[in-house]
């Protein structure tokens, strides 16, 4: 093989073994991505295409579907509006002494 040809060859690998790091880095998985392309090039890739994302990643994606920020206001405005307030309450019997047991 000429020089030219070996250079080439090394490129395409570089860019496999690249590719393979970052699709195990979306799957959360960089280091099989590296490993399995190191080693079997675009057969390695086509393999870690089939690996399930951990679920770190699946919790992260999750997590970035949540509006942010929160569409209620937090901390509650004091003093509450005037609508939101409970109606007055009766007011309760005075407790009955309390009796101890016969002994």
């Amino acid at each position: 093989m000429e020089s030219a040809q070996l250079l080439v060859a090394f490129i395409g690998w570089a860019l496999i073994v690249t590719a393979g790091y970052h699709v195990g880095k979306y799957k959360g998985r960089e280091t099989a991505g590296l490993i399995l392309t190191i080693f079997l090039g675009l057969i390695g890739l086509l393999i870690l295409a089939f690996v399930p994302k951990t679920q770190a990643v699946k919790a992260a994606e999750a997590q970035r579907q949540l509006p942010y920020p929160p569409q209620y206001p937090y901390p509650p405005q004091y003093p509450y509006p005037p609508e939101a307030q409970y109606p007055p309450q009766p007011q309760y019997p005075p407790p009955a002494p309390w009796d101890p047991p016969p002994s």
